[in-house]
């Protein structure tokens, strides 16, 4: 155990001078850039500080974390495979599910810098408005708001992330999956289904303008472990699986 922070922290060195840091902000930023637009246009209503920032979370959870982590975190697996260093790493020797499982922990510590820069540019937003309700403690809630429920909506990723990074190409299909999964979580509110749905459970544990019942913090709970519990498996029992397709058509030819 103790060379896996090692292998975390390189993963998160080799993301120097790439496009993907940049991405991820420009993502984080975009959720600010829509708040700000409502807050402007929406002249009926008086925008405070902690509304403005409940505004980033819905609008960060539904669509855009989740495009930006399938993104991120499959792009990490598919460079290695692109550049050729794929095959090299897992000969040191280092097995693909432990490789597999640092990408997915650099992930996580993304996250949480994702989150601290929306609330950067929030606090930054509210000083622009002049909106009111900014002080310590809001500033303080803000904070764990984002950074708590980015990262609940990252572990309801997690198998989708473990599953795509086996396949050459399947980031491509998990961001589709991502943004589907992501965008459902509106439907499954509209109907109730907060607390069982991974993707908006958080919100449910984080007591996010809701007052739950203990029955729905239980099923929300019980709802990011089993997302917790299926990406262990994934990972656990995970191979590199994109040389099986070139096998296939390599016997279909013979």
């Amino acid at each position: 155990m103790g060379r896996f922070p090692v292998m975390v922290a390189a993963e998160l060195r080799k993301l120097r001078g790439t496009a993907l840091l940049p991405i991820g902000a420009v993502s984080g930023a975009a959720a600010i850039g829509i708040s700000l637009y409502l807050a402007a246009a929406d002249t009926t209503t008086a925008y405070t500080f902690p509304l403005f920032a409940g505004n980033v979370i819905a609008n960060t959870m539904e669509e855009l974390l989740p495009f930006t982590a399938a993104l991120v975190v499959g792009q990490m697996m598919e460079r290695e495979r692109s550049c050729g260093t794929l095959k090299n790493i897992l000969a040191v020797p280092v097995s693909f599910r432990r490789l597999l499982a640092a990408k997915l922990a650099a992930g996580a510590w993304l996250i949480v810098l994702y989150a601290l820069l929306q609330w950067g540019l929030s606090l930054a937003a509210c000083a622009l408005l002049g909106l009111p309700g900014l002080t310590g403690g809001s500033a303080a809630w803000a904070l764990g708001m984002l950074l708590g429920n980015d990262l609940c909506v990252y572990a309801a990723l997690l198998p989708v992330l473990a599953l795509a990074a086996q396949f050459a190409g399947g980031y491509a299909a998990g961001i589709g999956f991502a943004l589907f999964y992501g965008f459902c979580g509106v439907i499954a509110t509209g109907h109730g289904w907060t607390a069982l749905y991974p993707p908006t459970a958080g919100t449910v544990l984080l007591r996010f303008r809701m007052d739950p019942t203990p029955r729905e913090l239980a099923c929300a709970a019980l709802s990011l472990l089993a997302s917790l519990g299926l990406a262990v498996a994934l990972t656990a029992c995970a191979r590199d699986r994109s040389g099986e397709k070139q096998e296939e058509i390599s016997e279909k030819a013979e």
